[in-house]
C-alpha cells in the first residue's frame, strides 16, 4: 500500500486540530493555566483575547 499525499495531509491535520483545541482551552482559562504554566505570563504577555 502506497503512502500518498492524502495520507500525509490527514496524518498532519489530526495533531493540528488537537493542538488547536488545546490552545482554545488554555486561552479560555488564562488565570487557571497561568498558575500551572508560569511562562505564559512572563514578560508582560497576557494569554487573553479580550483587551
Amino acid at each position: 500500500m502506497k503512502y500518498n499525499r492524502k495520507d500525509l495531509f490527514v496524518d498532519t491535520s489530526i495533531p493540528a486540530v488537537a493542538l488547536g483545541v488545546l490552545a482554545l482551552i488554555v486561552g479560555s482559562f488564562p488565570g487557571t493555566f497561568s498558575k500551572f504554566l508560569p511562562f505564559l505570563n512572563s514578560n508582560g504577555y497576557q494569554l487573553s483575547l479580550a483587551y
